[in-house]
Formats: C-alpha cells, structure tokens, sequence
C-alpha cells in the first residue's frame, strides 16, 4: 500500500520522465530537421556544382574549337594567310598548301586535339554523360565551323569531328571514320561527299553498336554542321571525280 509521500515521489517520478521524453523528443526533431536541411543544402550546392562543370565544359570546348590554328601557323610558319591558298578554307589542306608539310601538319595534328582533349576532359575527367556529353562534344565543332576569331567563319570541321569522336571512343569511331574515307578515296567521290560517306559509315557503326540515343543527337548535329560547311560543294559539285583528274580548286580543302 502506497503512502502519501511514496505516491508524491512516484507522481514526481512520472512526471519528471515525461518531461525528459518530450525534451528528447523534441531534440530529436530539431535534429532531423537539421539534418534534412543539411541534406537539401548538399544536394543544392551538388546541382550548383554540376551545373557549374558543365557549363565550363561548354565554353571551354567551343573555345578550344574556335581556335584558328591554320590561320596563326601558316602566318608564323609560312608567313602568309592559308586563306589565300585552295578554296580560302582555314584548314589543314590549305595550310599545307601554304607552308608544306611544317604547317600542315602541326595545324592537322592542333586542329584533332582541339575536338578530343575537351570532350576527351568532359567524358573522362568531368565525368559527364548522356545528353550533357553530346553537348559539350558538338560545341569544339561549332567552334571551328563559327569563330569568333574569324568574324564567326571557320573550317570545315573534318579533322575537328576526327577529335570529338576519338574524345569519346578513343579509337573505334575514328577508325570507322578513317577507313570510309579512305574507301571514298578509292571509288574516286569528291571530298565533301567523301565525308558525308564517312557520317553515314559512322551512322552504321553506332546502330551496330547500339549506342544511345544521345549519341545519334550527336551524331545527327554533326552532319548538320558538316553538311553546312560543305554547302557549297555538296549542291554545286559533282559526286565523283572526273577521270581527268581534279579540275578547280572547289570542295578541295579539308580542315
């Protein structure tokens, strides 16, 4: 049997344990509140960041494209503009043309790094995938085709597309791309038709393979744009070469 004073002690018993579990269970709110903010601040500063890559990725490529090294190289090398030489494109064929194989080569070798080491930092480096990577890989492209350093004129991406590709692939792409224009060079088509033999080989590759659908975006904004540098020799020129031999300067220049 409970006395007076036993049932004071017990009555304060209980009521000093409630009062500790809602201080408890109020600090456990507090905390889980604090940790969801903690989680949503984590998660905005992680899209902040991304956004951030990407949007470096984005403008570091179309830089590094827009870079017109035919037209520094054959200054420095050569001593004159390549754009005097062929049919004025700003590209490695004309910067032989210009100064041999000490301009042309270098400018050849500058102008595939300028597609591959961006793309090549974005896809390995900066991890980036799917449509973000399609992105940043069509930018060296529009770069060169649309320089700000050319009053928004360039080359026509050849070797550019060479980059990207191998950027991605490493070898396999590029290795497609190679062997169909050698193959185009063989049944004698005209150079911009020789490169859009090269898409189309390209095209088969990545349905054999599989690949996503952010690969054939990029696939198909590449053609567009090569198409669009080679405008003029794809509605005017002839598909084939002549047997004589190649006659005029135009559609002769890669770059």
């Amino acid at each position: 049997m409970l006395t007076p004073t036993m049932g004071s002690r017990v009555s304060l018993a209980r009521s000093t344990n409630s009062s500790h579990s809602s201080m408890l269970s109020q600090l456990n709110h507090e905390h889980s509140r604090s940790s969801w903010y903690k989680i949503k601040l984590a998660l905005v500063m992680a899209d902040v960041s991304h956004l951030a890559r990407l949007s470096l990725a984005l403008v570091l490529g179309f830089l590094c494209g827009a870079v017109p090294f035919a037209v520094y190289l054959g200054w420095l090398i050569a001593g004159t503009d390549v754009r005097l030489y062929g049919d004025g494109n700003p590209g490695a064929t004309n910067a032989w043309r210009a100064g041999g194989w000490k301009a042309g080569l270098p400018v050849l070798l500058l102008d595939f790094l300028k597609g591959a080491m961006p793309v090549g930092w974005a896809h390995f480096t900066l991890e980036l995938t799917a449509w973000e990577l399609a992105l940043v890989a069509l930018t060296p492209v529009l770069g060169h085709a649309f320089s700000p350093f050319l009053r928004f004129r360039g080359g026509k991406a050849v070797a550019v597309t060479f980059g990207i590709w191998s950027g991605l692939t490493l070898w396999e792409a590029p290795t497609v791309l190679g062997l169909a224009l050698i193959l185009a060079l063989v049944i004698r088509l005209k150079d911009a038709w020789a490169v859009m033999f090269g898409m189309a080989a390209l095209l088969f590759y990545l349905l054999l393979r599989g690949a996503s659908a952010n690969m054939f975006a990029l696939w198909l904004g590449n053609s567009l744009l090569l198409g669009w540098s080679h405008r003029r020799e794809l509605l005017h020129g002839m598909l084939v070469r002549s047997s004589a031999g190649r006659t005029g300067t135009s559609g002769r220049s890669q770059g």
